[in-house]
């Protein structure tokens, strides 16, 4: 396809909201052809690199909800790879922050299947990856984390963020740390990379899409493919979405979304992140499972 027919494909696609954005965009060009587009509007390729190494605004959006008053709901659904009975969670929480605590209140949950254990812990890997981002069961002050001794709960939300708020970074995690690698010199040829501007939901937007070669080769990387949103009077991070696909002792396919909004202060939150996937980790059942969950400010 010709640089122009590509360009084209790009400035036609309309994408009405952040909520019906897709991973899959179309008419991906190799990066130094787009430095030929960026650099009309003043960019060379090194900036919209640097945006995704150094932004902080989409993690500082995640940081904003521990002094925030809000509601969420979650909807979830996951069964096991080997058929086994499916199970749905939903639930309705809020949360509430009186300037040095924040705490959760249930206020509705339903569960289908076998969700728990007798012992009220969560059967599901992908369940439990939310519940620890989201749920505070107990009061949590400033200065104050996870529960002494909680260990594997710490580690895993720690792996979570690198994930989420560092990408092409994956240093902390065990074996395939590498693998997450983006704009590395051993990993970059095997990426095309695109960028371009958008007007979403009333806001100008520069978009940065990434996606793995077809010729890349099978199993060297996990990020098949990541669209960011930056908003362009600020940078901030307003979406991004990942396909992410590992193939080995530790076997994973993740597709995630995020969407960020602004509360009546101007504030900048996650409003909606949606999941699906499935694992098969050493040592645990394999999974399969979705998930979406909503937050909305309250007073």
């Amino acid at each position: 396809m010709k640089f122009g027919a590509i360009i084209a494909i790009l400035v036609s696609i309309h994408l009405p909201s952040y909520a019906q954005v897709s991973e899959e965009v179309a008419g991906y060009v190799q990066l130094d052809s787009v430095v030929v587009l960026a650099q009309k509007d003043g960019f060379e390729r090194e900036d919209f690199i640097r945006w995704m190494q150094e932004d902080t605004s989409l993690y500082e959006a995640f940081r904003r909800l521990r002094r925030m008053n809000y509601s969420f709901t979650t909807d979830w659904a996951g069964s096991y790879s080997n058929g086994k009975k499916p199970a749905v969670y939903h639930a309705r929480c809020r949360q509430t922050f009186d300037g040095q605590c924040r705490s959760m209140q249930l206020e509705d949950e339903s569960v289908q299947g076998p969700v728990f254990r007798k012992n009220r812990n969560v059967r599901y890997y992908t369940l439990a990856m939310l519940m620890d981002l989201f749920y505070t069961p107990a009061p949590v002050c400033t200065g104050n984390s996870n529960p002494p001794g909680d260990a594997g709960k710490s580690n895993r939300i720690s792996q979570l963020k690198e994930i989420i708020f560092n990408p092409g970074s994956g240093y902390t995690i065990p074996l395939i740390g590498r693998k997450f690698e983006l704009f590395s010199e051993r990993m970059s040829p095997w990426y095309q990379y695109a960028w371009y501007p958008r007007m979403v939901d009333g806001e100008r937007c520069f978009v940065f899409a990434i996606r793995l070669n077809e010729s890349a080769p099978g199993n060297k990387a996990i990020v098949q493919s990541m669209v960011t949103y930056f908003r362009q009077e600020d940078l901030q991070v307003v979406y991004r979405s990942y396909h992410l696909k590992q193939q080995g002792l530790v076997i994973f396919e993740n597709k995630i979304q995020i969407s960020v909004r602004q509360n009546e202060q101007g504030e900048d939150y996650p409003a909606l992140i949606n999941y699906t996937g499935n694992w098969n980790l050493p040592g645990k059942r394999g999974e399969t499972g979705t998930f979406e969950l909503h937050i909305m400010p309250t007073k």
